[in-house]
């Protein structure tokens, strides 16, 4: 093995991948699209209030990523490392988490953002189960959020991704990249399902800047908004299982 063999199967695997997702390649520059335009619909800050400034500070921060995060997230995946995408899924799916809670409890956005020892010690911050727990997601973060952090500080647990099973259960060591259909589907999945999260939270975030976002914000967030949703749709009647996702993530994923 070497990096001249890797980078071709890296090639194989990137075909392989858009052959299977076509719409997802098409439509995915849209969405990027939408969430670099709302950037320019987040308003001003309210000088007045402390509380609300330090809340359009986290918010505008964990937006201004996402269109970058979820680029990265997908390069990975589409060149076939899922391994590394679920690091970044993760990332992804806790600051939904942190965005929400500081928008629905005032004043504790900088105990989110707080690192042990801030202010002199009096400034604790929230642990990330509290997080979920506040805004009502306790499953979400012992599910799926627990799965994607196993994988992230499980050490060995990662190496699952370079292992393929032959005929007999002999278990090799998989240095090339190739295209594998589980665990692709589930990256790409858990992706936009939090896309679509952020995607909703962003007008309830903002909501004096996105009262003046212009026609032409609207109009492309309109149509990722819808083309997510059913997305959403979709994957539940291919996959009765998917419900189990929706109910774990539910008003995250749903129309306020």
């Amino acid at each position: 093995m070497n990096s001249a063999a890797l980078f071709r199967t890296e090639t194989e695997t990137v075909a392989a991948t858009t052959a299977r997702l076509a719409g997802l390649e098409r439509e995915l520059p849209k969405i990027l699209d939408t969430f670099f335009l709302l950037m320019y619909a987040t308003g001003e800050q309210d000088k007045a209030n402390p509380d609300r400034m330090a809340f359009h500070s986290l918010a505008w921060n964990t937006f201004l990523e996402v269109p970058y995060t979820i680029r990265c997230c997908y390069l990975n995946a589409a060149l076939g490392y899922y391994g590394q995408s679920l690091i970044l899924l993760r990332h992804l799916l806790e600051a939904t988490a942190k965005v929400e809670y500081a928008r629905k409890n005032n004043g504790l956005s900088e105990r989110i953002w707080a690192a042990p020892g801030d202010a002199g010690g009096d400034l604790k911050p929230l642990s990330i189960s509290s997080i979920f727990a506040g805004i009502g997601r306790t499953e979400l973060y012992n599910t799926i959020y627990g799965t994607l952090s196993t994988m992230t500080h499980g050490g060995a647990t990662i190496g699952m991704f370079r292992l393929q099973r032959e005929a007999g259960e002999v278990t090799q060591v998989r240095q090339a990249m190739a295209y594998d259909e589980f665990h692709g589907t589930y990256v790409m999945n858990m992706l936009l399902t939090i896309a679509l999260a952020l995607m909703y939270r962003f007008p309830l975030c903002f909501p004096k800047g996105w009262e003046k976002a212009d026609e032409e914000t609207r109009k492309s967030y309109d149509a990722s908004l819808l083309w997510l949703e059913q997305c959403r749709d979709s994957l539940l009647k291919v996959n009765p299982k998917f419900q189990n996702t929706i109910d774990r993530f539910g008003e995250l994923i749903q129309k306020s």
